[in-house]
């Protein structure tokens, strides 16, 4: 095992079209600490790296710099109809006015993308109960004021006829 170190290495390698480049820059330390950049890179490859250093290297201060390169020939079949009807949820979301809601709300939920996330039903029946009364206001408004409104302006004759057409 290497007690402590300082210098500089990298190293390239290219596989078809994706590239990995690796930099790593390292000077005498007391600890052991370890620096690795970018930090767009997944935890579970963050902590190998460290727990792979770890093993080999006692103390010093290291700064690991990784580029990955990925072919950007990335093709996405994307369904138009499941599209325009989430953008149709989020816009009757919206109306309810409980809070903005984007695309990309949806987006992070964790596992979402992979199909692994587990749904909220109390949520979406909090939502979907609130939209629904919200529809059913002027229906039931409709309902109790129609016949009084025939009632009162054209008489019982009317309202009769207004009650027997409904049923």
């Amino acid at each position: 095992m290497t007690s402590s170190m300082t210098g500089f290495g990298h190293s390239r390698h290219i596989n078809k079209e994706t590239e990995i480049y690796c930099e790593i820059k390292s000077v005498n330390h007391r600890f052991l600490d370890i620096s690795i950049k970018p930090n767009d890179i997944s935890s579970e490859l963050d902590l190998f790296i460290r727990d792979a250093i770890s093993k080999k290297v006692k103390r010093g201060t290291l700064d690991i710099r990784l580029k990955l390169k990925f072919p950007s020939s990335n093709s996405y079949i994307i369904n138009k109809d499941s599209l325009r009807n989430l953008s149709k949820s989020i816009d009757e979301v919206r109306l309810l006015e409980i809070k903005k809601l984007t695309f990309s709300d949806i987006k992070d939920i964790p596992g979402i993308m992979e199909g692994k996330a587990e749904p909220e039903y109390d949520k979406c029946v909090d939502i979907s109960t609130k939209a629904a009364l919200k529809e059913m206001m002027l229906p039931g408004i409709l309902t109790i004021a129609g016949p009084i409104i025939i009632g009162f302006s054209m008489g019982s004759e009317a309202l009769g006829a207004y009650m027997a057409g409904v049923t």
